[in-house]
């Protein structure tokens, strides 16, 4: 398709801050298995476990690290987009969510 570029729409930045998520969630997975614990901050997972930080399309900054902030020990560790940036979308504040699930033996 030719044509001069356009902003990607909401439901696709959505998809990709969803990509972002299951990205981290897989990353924070790889880390649980190295250190027997879940990273205490998005920069535990930085060069290791991910090339780059990651970036929400519709804010255009981290939204992820405040997720690792205020997560409780014992509580399940859901990741989240913090803010409402996917409104367009139909979301609301701190959407999209993930649940790290762990494979405990």
């Amino acid at each position: 398709r030719s044509g001069t570029p356009r902003a990607a729409a909401p439901a696709s930045k959505l998809t990709i801050c969803q990509k972002n998520l299951d990205g981290l969630a897989t990353a924070c997975r790889l880390y649980y298995e190295e250190e027997e614990k879940l990273p205490d901050r998005l920069e535990s997972l930085h060069e290791r476990f991910i090339p780059s930080y990651p970036v929400c399309p519709s804010a255009g900054i981290d939204t992820y690290s405040e997720a690792f902030l205020v997560r409780e020990e014992g509580q399940p560790f859901v990741l989240y987009c913090s803010g409402r940036h996917h409104a367009e979308a139909g979301l609301g504040v701190n959407e999209p969510s993930l649940e790290v699930k762990l494979d405990k033996p």
